[in-house]
């Protein structure tokens, strides 16, 4: 069969969530005999650069790459406006004309499409013109997250008049979310948890479970050192990654033993933490989240909102990197507290799960062992993708 994947930005360089989850199932399905196209919208948020583009061009994972340019920036004026409407902004902002007209053209080169993967709720809103350009064509909606869900619980914390504006925003993005799993012909969810909510909007429409597929690394074990390295990696442009540095920050890292450990922190927009607490190395975005991955002996996942499934913790797992989270940084995985990964809501906890890393050597080194083998068993690309291949309805 022939995939087309629609990207709401271009998952290169490889560097965040989206990007591992889009090149995994690419992978996949390709390792099963499929070929694929791809086409991304190109953001004044995440612009690709040209090099960079055309390295990924000349690859061989895709028959054809295809961008297509997009401002998508909100603005208080667009925000303000958008009250006065009954559309969502954050889908507003990504379907315009232009890149209507530029996606059109691109649909009509592509000849024996089978499947249409919808790699994001925000390209959804596209869905009438691929069913014009490519009316047999099959149509997945892969939901990252539950969008709803994460803009509910940014409202529980923010207080004010943003609080007001996201609950509204919510209650419009579920609206959305359930009109779009009853227009696509299945929508895949990356975990049970997510599926469950999605069934909920929309029980009548056909969704199921096909979590993220990841690649194992295999490294040494980092030993340990006269200080925990502890690493954060993450897009800080995302609300719920700078809300949660900023709680780790200001609660958990002040009451830690200076001389006992060392923060690196890796992500886009870094410098908006505004860090200045002792030993603590700002990286800001780095080019491999592998090579980060490996210097670090814990990687920490302090998220209060979010939805969906968090790539970054299966990195740092398949890397043999102990992982220390939230439970909602945990949520959508099926992994357990204290066997695979270490789970812990508040400030006391999180000091005294980190200390415990740091005296406990063996300790780590089970816990890393025990993270390998449930990304192995639960997140093999090529079994991933075959369970897709095999729910695709057929017409």
């Amino acid at each position: 069969m022939v995939f087309l994947q629609l990207t709401k930005k271009v998952p290169y360089p490889i560097r965040d969530g989206e990007s591992v989850a889009v090149h995994a199932l690419a992978n996949g399905l390709k390792s099963h005999g499929h070929r694929l196209h791809l086409v991304s919208l190109d953001t004044d948020k995440h612009p690709v650069a040209q090099s960079d583009l055309q390295a990924f061009q000349d690859s061989e994972l895709y028959l054809s790459v295809h961008t297509v340019s997009i401002r998508t920036n909100p603005t208080i004026l667009g925000g303000i406006t958008n009250l006065f409407s009954s559309t969502s902004y954050h889908i507003r902002r990504y379907d315009q004309k232009k890149a209507r007209q530029e996606l059109t053209s691109i649909l009509q080169t592509l000849q024996g499409v089978d499947v249409v993967l919808l790699e994001s709720l925000f390209v959804s809103s596209y869905l009438d013109i691929i069913k014009q350009s490519l009316p047999h064509v099959t149509v997945v909606y892969r939901a990252h997250n539950v969008e709803h869900e994460i803009w509910s619980r940014i409202a529980t914390y923010v207080g004010g008049a943003r609080a007001a504006y996201y609950r509204n925003q919510a209650g419009r993005l579920r609206r959305y979310e359930s009109q779009v799993l009853g227009n696509v012909d299945l929508t895949a969810a990356v975990s049970l948890r997510d599926q469950h909510i999605l069934q909920k909007l929309k029980r009548k429409a056909k969704i199921l479970s096909i979590p993220i597929g990841i690649k194992e690394v295999n490294t040494p074990i980092n030993v340990k050192t006269s200080q925990l390295q502890v690493g954060f990696i993450g897009t800080l442009d995302w609300l719920p990654n700078l809300d949660g540095m900023r709680w780790f920050l200001s609660k958990v890292w002040p009451e830690l033993p200076t001389e006992q450990f060392h923060l690196f922190i890796a992500g886009r927009n870094a410098d908006q933490l505004q860090v200045k607490a002792k030993n603590v190395t700002v990286l800001g975005e780095v080019t491999d989240s592998e090579s980060f991955l490996k210097r670090c002996q814990v990687s920490v996942v302090p998220l209060h909102a979010g939805s969906g499934t968090r790539v970054k913790i299966l990195e740092s797992m398949a890397t043999g990197v102990p992982v220390l989270s939230t439970s909602i940084g945990a949520e959508g995985l099926e992994v357990k507290h204290d066997q695979d990964i270490l789970i812990a809501d508040d400030a006391s906890s999180w000091c005294r799960h980190l200390q415990s890393m740091y005296f406990e050597g063996p300790r780590r080194e089970q816990l890393a062992n025990k993270a390998r083998s449930y990304v192995r068993t639960h997140h093999n690309i090529s079994d991933l993708a075959n369970q897709l291949i095999l729910a695709l309805p057929r017409k």
